[in-house]
C-alpha cells in the first residue's frame, strides 16, 4: 500500500520532468495531489486501520494493556499513532517530495519563494492532520463497535461506500435541474467532507472559486462523527475492563 501511495508521488515527480519547461506546480495542483492521497489511503485504513481496535478485543489483549497504569487517552493516541505513522508516509511524505522536486528543478518558481514554500508546507500539514483525525479516530470507532477485524473492515468499508453511493446518486440525479442543492448533497459523503475543508485551507492560495458549502458544515460534520466515535472507544473499553 506504501508502494502504491508513493507510486503517485512517482507520478506527479515524473510530470515536473516532463513539464520542465511549462507551468509551475501551484497550491491548486498540490491540493489536487493530497486529494488523491486521502482516496489512496481508503484500503490501507480499511485492511489495518480498522482492526487495530477489534484486534485487542477479540484476542482480549485490552485487559494485558489496562492492567498497567495507563489510561483510555493514552491507548487511543497510542493507536492513532499507527495509523498517522503510516498516513504520514501515505500522504504528507509525497505531498513533501513532490514541493521539494519543485524547489530544486524551479529555483524561481512563484512556490520556491521561501514565504510561499512555507506557506505550502504549512498547508500540506494542516490538511494532512485533518485526514489523520476524522478518518483516524473514525476508523478507530469503527473498530471499537466491531467484535473482531474482518467484522470491522466490513463495517467501514460498508459506511465509506455507501455515503459515496448515496451522494452519487443525489448529485448525478439533480445536478442536471438543481445544481446548487446538489452541491450540498456533498455533505452526505464522509470523503467529500474532508476534501471541502481541505479545498478552503488551500482557497486563500488559488484563482479557483470558492466551494459553495461553507467550510463550517463538514468541519461541524467531522468534528461530531469525530466526537462520537472517540465516545464509542472510551464505551467499549469500560465494558471490556470493568
Amino acid at each position: 500500500m506504501l508502494f502504491f501511495a508513493w507510486l503517485t508521488t512517482l507520478g506527479f515527480a515524473s510530470l515536473l520532468l516532463v513539464d520542465y519547461f511549462g507551468a509551475p506546480l501551484d497550491f491548486m495542483t498540490l491540493r489536487d495531489f493530497l486529494h488523491w492521497q486521502q482516496r489512496e489511503v481508503v484500503l490501507f485504513t480499511a485492511i489495518i486501520g480498522a482492526g487495530l481496535i477489534a484486534s485487542d478485543m477479540e484476542e482480549r489483549a485490552i485487559l494485558l494493556y489496562f492492567c498497567r497504569p495507563i489510561s483510555r487517552w493514552q491507548y487511543l493516541i497510542g493507536k492513532l499513532s499507527i495509523v498517522g505513522f503510516y498516513f504520514f508516509w501515505m500522504i504528507l511524505a509525497p505531498a513533501l517530495t513532490v514541493l521539494i522536486l519543485e524547489v530544486a528543478l524551479r529555483p524561481k518558481a512563484t512556490i520556491a519563494n521561501w514565504s510561499l514554500f512555507l506557506t505550502a508546507i504549512g498547508c500540506s500539514l494542516t490538511y494532512s492532520t485533518i485526514i489523520l483525525l476524522t478518518l483516524g479516530l473514525f476508523t478507530l470507532g469503527i473498530s471499537a463497535l466491531a467484535s473482531n477485524r474482518k467484522v470491522a473492515c466490513v463495517l467501514w468499508i460498508g459506511f465509506y461506500f455507501l455515503s459515496e453511493v448515496v451522494y452519487l446518486f443525489f448529485t448525478i440525479g439533480t445536478h442536471r435541474y438543481l445544481d446548487e442543492w446538489a452541491q450540498w448533497m456533498q455533505l452526505i459523503s464522509y470523503r467529500r467532507n474532508i476534501e471541502i475543508v481541505g479545498d478552503w485551507i488551500f482557497q486563500p492560495w488559488t484563482t479557483t472559486r470558492p466551494p459553495v458549502v461553507d467550510w463550517y458544515y463538514p468541519a461541524a460534520i467531522l468534528t461530531l462523527i469525530s466526537a462520537l466515535s472517540v465516545r464509542i472507544i472510551f464505551k467499549r473499553i469500560q465494558k471490556e475492563t470493568s
